[in-house]
């Protein structure tokens, strides 16, 4: 029986294909952190995002009867979801607008009945970023 010399691989050859493995998971390594701090910021805009979307579906429900939007109370905070735990939020904001969605004077609105109400919501992270940024109009229920 003959036996070669040239049956296995030379200490070169596996220094080589160690390198670039090595080569090759650092890189899928360094996607697969960056894909996780990716769904943690998107988790984290999406969170404020529902919040700030309940917040002005609230408002919206409780101003479609018509002497809550002449009065402009605002809804109960019982009713309104608790803010996530290491989030902001600058707001609500209310502004009266006329028939063609121009601000109408504070002093003016207190006076009568505005066509239209917008209201502003901004929700920020605990690093003061901007995450959620939403505004909607409503309109008199009884024009």
């Amino acid at each position: 029986m003959k036996v070669s010399r040239h049956a296995g691989f030379s200490l070169i050859e596996l220094l080589i294909a160690v390198a670039v493995f090595s080569v090759v998971m650092l890189a899928l390594s360094g996607i697969l952190v960056n894909g996780l701090q990716l769904r943690r910021s998107n988790s984290n805009e999406i969170q404020a995002l529902a919040y700030a979307n309940t917040v002005l579906e609230r408002y919206k429900s409780h101003w479609v009867e018509s002497s809550n939007y002449s009065a402009g109370t605002l809804v109960n905070a019982a009713y309104l979801p608790s803010l996530p735990s290491g989030f902001s939020q600058q707001g609500p904001t209310f502004d009266c607008l006329d028939e063609l969605g121009n601000v109408i004077e504070t002093a003016t609105c207190v006076t009568m009945v505005p066509p239209l109400r917008r209201i502003s919501l901004v929700v920020k992270d605990a690093d003061g970023e901007i995450l959620a940024n939403l505004v909607t109009e409503i309109g008199n229920p009884a024009p």
